[in-house]
């Protein structure tokens, strides 16, 4: 295939040329179907997560048929998605007809179960036969949740240098997820529901969420009757207009039932019903009445905000065929853009654009985002993903430093102390914690008790860990803040190689502002930013001519002053196009993330931004 593609005779057409279609690309497999004489397949995953547009809408409807046509010249796809995926083929059914869909949450066969649990690491790890069974029944052959297991399984014996798994192993990480856990490892039982409509979505899973969390009420993890249900509506504090009818509990429940979130014991209606996955239900038992409740909320508001929209639809139809920026280009930044849990959407995209007043404007504001969003932005994966790198670095060092191996305490590192050099309040110290649950060191928090830690510790390692590093001040001023408690102690055990800041994210003058200080602290950084996300940096390639980057630094400097005074170009004047998916640095351009009055007019910041170091 990669020698075919390499022939002159077959070019794929550049990016650019498809705009929002895939006409372009009929006769590109075409060609390359008849030279290489094989079948072809593309999985897309989470289909239905992506953009409405691609099945909604006239927009929707050529996409699935440039699909039908690409299928028809030797393309197969295969989409993989939640409940939806059949409501997409209803609404399609004349263009797909050669749509099937298969439906797989759990691996039936008992061997096939113990097989992806012990085969990938046979003759390396040996399990006990009763903990194989005790973690497929727990997951009931969800292999999600096996993996999850077996992960936490392999990191706990990692720790403790043996190579065999006990059930007592399994029993005492079961214990463990339960508190580790967060809402997202469980969210599609909830939120996973057959509609298309936006808002109506959201109020389907805003029920959803409000039975859940009256099972969660009951302390067991069933129930016998809907009465029940509607019952505990009250203790939970729901307002009288507010509460589901028993009606709706009913049709809550037939959907849940349907999609096995839910089962009964017997085939009577009045059989007890229970949660049917033993993980799950282990969980909402312990959080989810808290967690499921808040859920709830955060759906219903945005019911209302889509509502909203829907109510301005017509003047932002009218708005939209004066924009300077085609909506195809804005469309292609709304995708990538999931900020707080939301994706932004092209209206307050726009919306936030227009507020540079004029067409010249505004093309450098959409500049600047779209390089923000390609190369500056950090989603929720990231971020896990430089989490995960953390620890296998952290691992690693040890290895290198003191006695080589961690010391094991009551299932802790015993010598590993995580810190963080700002308030308990800012996401460095929630990252600090973060790594801390992948971790269990011996102590986590403010680098103020490092010194009484060390008294008995003596070889262990200090962890200073953050998220972003801009100008690196912050982490100076925390370090000296430890210099303080005793120079002497930790200058020897810096040059020791036993302080160490983690970063998931840096620029490289943070790193030489750090080492010019305390140049015997190792600096880990897990991903390092370069001129790419400097807004006007010279060799940034954001702007094609050295007048226009000229121009555009007038201009935000000039908003910029009215927004955040003393930094109007971002803290240390960076210009940084820099944000996270829960977050943005102060470092980046005021513009996207501070909220203010520019020129007499109310400014609305496309990412407002929460609590965050510099």
């Amino acid at each position: 295939l990669a020698d075919s593609l390499a022939t002159p005779t077959i070019v794929p057409p550049p990016e650019e040329e498809f705009r929002a279609g895939l006409g372009r690309l009929v006769p590109f497999i075409d060609n390359l179907r008849a030279r290489i004489r094989k079948k072809m397949l593309v999985i897309i995953d989470e289909f239905d997560d992506l953009s409405p547009s691609f099945y909604l809408g006239e927009r929707g409807r050529q996409f699935v048929k440039a699909l039908r046509s690409l299928s028809e010249v030797g393309l197969t796809f295969m989409f993989v998605g939640s409940e939806r995926m059949q409501s997409i083929y209803g609404r399609h059914s004349a263009d797909l007809n050669k749509w099937v869909n298969s439906s797989l949450d759990s691996i039936e066969g008992q061997a096939d179960c113990e097989a992806l649990i012990t085969r990938p690491v046979l003759h390396k790890i040996e399990y006990d036969h009763e903990a194989v069974k005790d973690i497929v029944q727990y997951c009931q052959g969800n292999p999600f949740y096996m993996h999850l297991i077996c992960g936490k399984i392999f990191q706990r014996c990692a720790q403790e240098r043996r190579t065999f798994v006990a059930r007592g192993d399994f029993q005492y990480v079961h214990r463990r997820l339960v508190h580790d856990l967060g809402p997202t490892n469980f969210s599609h039982f909830w939120e996973d529901v057959p509609e298309l409509d936006a808002k109506k979505k959201q109020l389907l899973v805003a029920d959803n969420c409000l039975f859940l969390a009256c099972v969660a009420r009951l302390g067991s993890g069933e129930y016998e009757t809907l009465e029940d249900l509607v019952q505990t509506q009250m203790e939970l504090g729901i307002e009288a207009p507010a509460r589901l009818s028993q009606h709706t509990f009913k049709d809550v429940e037939n959907g849940l039932l349907h999609r096995r979130v839910i089962s009964r014991r017997g085939s009577s209606d009045t059989d007890r019903t229970e949660v049917k996955l033993p993980i799950f239900r282990d969980w909402l038992l312990k959080n989810g009445e808290t967690e499921l409740m808040q859920q709830r909320e955060l759906r219903l508001r945005e019911a209302i905000r889509r509502d909203r929209i829907d109510q301005r639809t017509t003047s932002l139809v009218t708005e939209t065929r004066i924009f300077p920026i085609e909506e195809d280009e804005l469309l292609s930044v709304s995708d990538k853009l999931v900020y707080l849990g939301r994706q932004k959407d092209v209206a307050e995209i726009r919306r936030w654009l227009r507020q540079f007043d004029d067409d010249s404007r505004i093309e450098v504001a959409f500049l600047l985002l779209k390089r923000l969003v390609g190369s500056g932005f950090f989603g929720e994966g990231d971020c896990v993903n430089g989490l995960t790198k953390m620890e296998a670095a952290l691992h690693a060092r040890r290895q290198d430093v003191g006695g080589g191996a961690w010391r094991i305490v009551r299932r802790r590192l015993d010598d590993l102390y995580i810190g963080f050099v700002d308030s308990d309040t800012k996401s460095g110290a929630t990252t600090a914690r973060e790594l801390a649950k992948r971790m269990s060191p011996g102590k986590c928090g403010s680098v103020d008790g490092v010194l009484r830690w060390l008294q008995g510790h003596d070889d262990g390692i200090v962890v200073v860990a953050d998220d972003f590093a801009g100008t690196g001040k912050t982490l100076v001023k925390g370090l000296r803040k430890l210099w303080s408690q005793d120079e002497q102690l930790f200058a020897k055990i810096a040059q020791e190689g036993r302080i160490l800041c983690c970063l998931q994210t840096v620029f490289p003058e943070a790193i030489r502002y750090v080492r010019r200080y305390f140049p015997d602290v190792v600096v880990l950084p897990m991903t390092t930013f370069d001129e790419k996300v400097m807004a006007f940096a010279p060799d940034s390639g954001i702007f094609e001519y050295d007048e226009d980057r000229v121009f555009a630094e007038e201009v935000l400097l000039q908003i910029g002053r009215q927004l955040a005074p003393q930094n109007p170009l971002g803290f240390g004047n960076m210009a940084a196009l820099v944000s996270f998916h829960n977050t943005v640095p102060n470092n980046t351009l005021p513009v996207f993330w501070c909220a203010g009055v520019v020129n007499g007019q109310e400014w609305k910041p496309l990412l407002p931004r929460g609590t965050f170091g510099t």
